[in-house]
């Protein structure tokens, strides 16, 4: 898939007949002759160019010999220090703690273009670094869920840790502000363009209404909404063009819409619908997220689509705790919720099971990059080990504490 304009091509006569019927059951979605927006939804290898080797970066937080961290997970125990690996070589250390206004909380950092951004609330502030060095502090307590860096500053999206709301800032100054509703989509860039989504709770006469806007370096666009739609489940730009997942009166399941364009996400027959649908980019590919219920028990539950093209399920029972999506291809690991459910890999058609005990702690501790996916673990049959796992290759390591991330920039 080349970008966000070609991925709309007709994904096949199943995909057909879903749309066709669901359609004729509303007025907001149009089926196109079978085409949709005149893009593909698959690739096309014509003029395909070499991607560019990432490198392949994995934070993390090694505790004092002997210290028992896993009761107290992201405890900021004295001696313990965040860390930053670069391959296989560990190129950044920084100690954690209120002093040092750096958490070992793996929600409070990240690995953003192979550096180490951290964010801190003290009892009045949040403090910001970059590679251990404070770059900027502002008056609020917020909990940092989007960052992204420009030539022009760095940007954050937080919500107050105490009451409702978002705020969207540059360098912590506010650029907006709301004091009720969400986040559809966090932070990224389209072109040049640093992006968002959000809900926003309208009180009428008639009750809370919702209404939905993307964001585009800082101006507000509405979203518009015919009368079939209930609501959205998310929503991003590609390329200038809005693309959102829609709830819709009479429509067991989701509906893709690329602006005025609509078409419905592949269904299987013997499910009952779709919900928790989120979209997931790689260069311009795009992909959905979501759960699907029904099949008897055993089948569907947490899948992916291409487009709007079903490409894989986790299975009922299972419940996937990480993915990616890397060079067109869909990676995930997904686990049964019970004692002893060891986790399968899902990768690009193959699945692979992990060895009982190995454990995946944090979602943001799986990735994929050069054609490889990449699990960050803890072994617990073996005092929770710190392991990596590639392509079902093991590396284990000697430091107490855990990998908190795994990304390739």
């Amino acid at each position: 898939m080349k970008n966000g304009k070609e991925i709309w091509k007709a994904a096949g006569l199943a995909a057909g007949m879903i749309v066709t019927a669901v359609c004729c059951s509303c007025r907001g979605p149009v089926e196109l002759d079978g085409s949709f927006g005149g893009v593909s939804a698959s690739d096309s290898q014509e003029g395909a160019v070499e991607p560019v080797r990432k490198t392949r970066y994995v934070t993390g937080i090694e505790y004092p010999a002997g210290y028992d961290w896993m009761p107290d997970l992201g405890n900021n125990a004295e001696g313990a220090v965040l860390f930053l690996m670069r391959e296989e070589s560990r190129i950044l250390e920084i100690p954690v703690g209120y002093d040092n206004c750096v958490s070992a909380d793996a929600d409070m950092h990240r690995c953003i273009d192979g550096h180490l951004y951290t964010d801190f609330s003290t009892d009045q502030e949040t403090v910001i670094k970059k590679d251990g060095a404070e770059m900027f502090r502002f008056f609020g307590r917020e909990m940092i869920i989007g960052m992204l860096e420009r030539d022009d500053g760095l940007y954050t999206l937080g919500q107050p840790r105490s009451g409702t709301g978002w705020v969207y800032r540059r360098n912590g100054e506010i650029i907006l502000y709301k004091g009720a509703g969400q986040i559809l989509h966090g932070l990224y860039m389209d072109g040049e363009s640093i992006c968002f989504s959000y809900m926003d709770p309208i009180e009428t006469s008639g009750g809370v209404r919702n209404l939905y806007y993307t964001v585009k370096d800082g101006s507000p666009q509405s979203i518009p909404l015919t009368d079939d739609i209930i609501g959205i489940d998310d929503a991003l730009t590609l390329d200038g063009t809005t693309y959102y997942i829609a709830r819709m009166n009479a429509i067991k399941g989701r509906v893709l819409f690329a602006g005025t364009d609509a078409k419905a996400l592949e269904l299987p027959s013997d499910a009952s619908g779709i919900s928790d649908c989120r979209f997931i980019t790689d260069n311009g590919s795009l992909f959905i997220s979501g759960n699907i219920s029904g099949g008897g028990g055993t089948g569907y539950g947490d899948s992916f689509w291409n487009g709007t093209t079903l490409i894989c399920s986790a299975g009922g029972e299972y419940r996937v705790c990480g993915s990616r999506v890397d060079g067109g291809k869909c990676h995930y690991a997904a686990r049964a919720p019970y004692d002893g459910s060891t986790i399968r890999v899902y990768m690009d058609g193959t699945t692979r099971l992990l060895a009982a005990g190995y454990e995946l702690i944090y979602q943001s501790a799986f990735g994929a990059g050069n054609g490889s996916c990449c699990l960050a673990l803890s072994d617990t049959a073996d005092s929770d080990r710190p392991l990596i796992w590639t392509d079902g290759n093991v590396t284990a390591y000697e430091f107490n504490g855990a990998f908190t991330s795994v990304s390739y920039w």
